[in-house]
């Protein structure tokens, strides 16, 4: 009976442990927690603004090389019919007349479309490099932002301008930098995660 009684106190004192030992690594989670999804909604943006202004510009190639080959047919088009003013009723040139009108409308129809993509899309690139421009400026108060080239490839680091000892748990952030934390965020929109940290040991 005392071998058993001595084996329940000591379950019945280990309940009181993590109270204490999980406390520090939980608000050190949080803090590796928030800076990832900032670095996320950094990159999301970052992603959104590439896509867009290689998609504007893939589109104004294409205009420009559609524009060459319509000047190319076009040219061809008036010499055909100047051929045919020269030899009327020739149905082999009216058929090649035919022919190369045809790619021209076609090809001036594509331009059309191309350049309407193109009016749609510049607003886009305005207004996702606004988000960008100001995403960045939102999260330079509390992170650094570092850009290396490895291999033709660009690798982007987000990071906490203020660093904590590499054994040192509990790494609360200034009152006023937590403010600028919670700032990056449109308003009641922070993670979770964000906000127990941007609140832990703040009085």
């Amino acid at each position: 009976m005392k071998t058993k009684l001595f084996i329940f106190l000591l379950l019945d004192i280990s309940t009181l442990i993590p109270s204490v030992t999980w406390a520090e690594p939980l608000e050190s989670n949080l803090r590796e927690a928030c800076r990832k999804h900032v670095a996320g909604v950094y990159l999301n943006a970052q992603n959104l603004l590439t896509k867009e202004k290689a998609y504007s510009e893939h589109l104004t190639q294409k205009i420009n090389d559609l524009k060459e080959s319509v000047h190319t047919y076009q040219k061809q088009l008036d010499e055909l019919n100047q051929k045919l003013d020269e030899h009327a009723f020739n149905l082999e040139l009216t058929y090649q007349r035919d022919g190369v009108a045809s790619k021209v409308q076609i090809i001036k129809k594509t331009i059309a479309e191309n350049e309407t993509f193109l009016k749609e899309s510049q607003p886009r690139v305005q207004s996702y490099e606004n988000i960008f421009l100001n995403l960045e400026k939102k999260m330079s108060p509390v992170f650094n932002i570092e850009k290396n080239k490895q291999d033709n490839i660009e690798v982007i680091h987000v990071k906490y301008k203020k660093t904590c000892p590499k054994y040192r748990v509990s790494c609360p952030l200034a009152k006023s930098e937590s403010a600028k934390l919670l700032k990056i965020f449109p308003k009641g929109e922070a993670p979770l995660y964000c906000k127990r940290y941007a609140t832990f040991l703040q009085k």
